[in-house]
Formats: C-alpha cells, sequence, structure tokens
C-alpha cells in the first residue's frame, strides 16, 4: 500500500525531535450548539466560547470536532460563529460523525456510529455531516474523528470514497486499507475523561511525550468549567515552554506530505 499512512509519516518519525520543533495538535471533540441560550443570542454555550477566548489570548492553534446534527435546524446564528470561527483560520472544524450514538448491541457485540455497522450506514452517517458543512456553512471538512474513537475495517473502506479527508484521528495502528494521515493517541489531556489535568500531562511529557514528534491531545471543552479551563491552560503554557508549535490538522498534513515530497525529490 502507498500513501501518506505508509510513506510520510514514519518519514516525519524517524526524524529525531531536536531537529524539528514538536507539533501538538489539540484535538477538541463535540461541537453543537448545547448550552446556548439562543433569546440572548449565544451561538455556543459560555464554556466553548471561553475556550476560543483561551485559544486566541494563548496564540495556539486547535481544532473543534462538529457533530454533523448539530446543523439540522434553522440557526443561522450558530452557522454564522462556525463561519467566523473557520475565516479566522487558528481552529479547524472537522467531522466528529452525524449523530454521535451508540446503537443497541447485536449478538452482543458494541455498534455506533462507525463500527459494527456496514460499509453503506457508516457512508450515510458520514456524508450528512460532510453535507452540511458544505451547505450550511461553506465548509470542506477535511479531517475526521469517530465518536468515541470507534472505527472498524468498514470505516477504513468508507473514508476511501472522501479524497477530501486527509487526516484520521485515531484510527487503525495497521490499516488494511486506508491511504490517510492517521495520527496516534499517545499522551493524555484528560484524565479522567472531561478532566485536563495538567500534572499528569506534565508527567507524561517529561517521562516520555517529549521524544514523540507530535502530540494530538483529545480533550471536550463544552463540559469544562473554569477550574478545568485553568488546567487546560497551564498544559498548553507548559508545552508552549517546551518549544511546541501548535497546529491544526490540515497544517500538519500539509508538513507531513512536504517532508515526504522532500525526501522524494533527493532519492
Amino acid at each position: 500500500m502507498t500513501g501518506v499512512q505508509t510513506c510520510a509519516l514514519p518519514i516525519l518519525l524517524a526524524e529525531p525531535a531536536a531537529r524539528s520543533p514538536q507539533v501538538v495538535i489539540l484535538k477538541m471533540d463535540d461541537l453543537t450548539a448545547n448550552g446556548a441560550n439562543r433569546e440572548k443570542g449565544e451561538a455556543v454555550s459560555w464554556r466553548l466560547r471561553k475556550f476560543v477566548e483561551t485559544v486566541r489570548r494563548l496564540d495556539v492553534d486547535a481544532s473543534l470536532g462538529l457533530i454533523g446534527n448539530s446543523l439540522e435546524a434553522d440557526n443561522p446564528i450558530y452557522t454564522a460563529w462556525i463561519k467566523a470561527l473557520h475565516d479566522e483560520g487558528r481552529i479547524e472544524i472537522w467531522n466528529h460523525g452525524y449523530s454521535h450514538k451508540e446503537f443497541p448491541a447485536e449478538n452482543g457485540k458494541r455498534r455506533a456510529e462507525f463500527y459494527g455497522i456496514s460499509v453503506e450506514e457508516q457512508r450515510e452517517n458520514f456524508a450528512k455531516t460532510q453535507r452540511l458543512a458544505k451547505e450550511k456553512l461553506g465548509i470542506e471538512l477535511k479531517a475526521f474523528g469517530s465518536p468515541f474513537n470507534l472505527g472498524d475495517e468498514n470505516t477504513e473502506k468508507m473514508l476511501e470514497e472522501f479524497p477530501e479527508v486527509t487526516v484520521w484521528f485515531f484510527g487503525p495502528a495497521k490499516p488494511k486499507h486506508s491511504t490517510k494521515l492517521i495520527l496516534e493517541r499517545r499522551v493524555n489531556l484528560e484524565n479522567p475523561t472531561m478532566s485536563p489535568n495538567s500534572a499528569k500531562l506534565i508527567e507524561d511529557y517529561t517521562r516520555y511525550g517529549h521524544t514523540l514528534p507530535y502530540i494530538v491531545l483529545q480533550s471536550h471543552p463544552n463540559g469544562w468549567n473554569d477550574e478545568k479551563l485553568a488546567e487546560f491552560e497551564k498544559a498548553v503554557t507548559f508545552l508552549k515552554e517546551k518549544g511546541c508549535v501548535f497546529m491544526t490538522p490540515s497544517a500538519f498534513y500539509a508538513k507531513v506530505t512536504a517532508v515526504d515530497n522532500t525526501k522524494t525529490a533527493t532519492r
């Protein structure tokens, strides 16, 4: 198999961390209008607004995973907010599924939007979010992360039908079909889930994280209070002090493919 997964990424991983600034990708899940007071003109919850304000103040790039069904309702305030965020260029919007639901198990087997169901069903779920983003926002989503980080071989096959998608968060370690840039999860920001923990991140970074050429940090800012937001800020500040560079998924893809093209041209 050829492509980014088997060629460009290993080249980047082979480079000593000292030769290139370490990249951090903030994978923030669950962008919806939940928690917003539309009567007060709010597009999203105060939690998401504070997250965006913090990212701007810290001067780092990030990404937000859009749950597609949040675009079904007529909500111009919400769509305008996402468009403006996208146009700013600091935060990339990516496909986080359509319903973010888990389905009843069959024969004792777990089933979700992108796990344990047919290629056709997965395609329908994925395509809905791609279509809604295009129609309501004018945005072509180029990265994907499945709800619950669940995916299977059918997910691989389905994603190959969407060439515009170049990055897959936490896809299979040993893909059978995928030519996407599959990003690994090696360091955690939340510990436990929904709770950023700067002390644990600093511990893990000091122990082994500093040796990695890139780090993807998953989190859920729509579930944070002020204390949790402060933990996020401490973690980001620490990584900035270590010289890390924060990128969107698509910017990282461009970096990886540029490395690959340079290596190929000089062979």
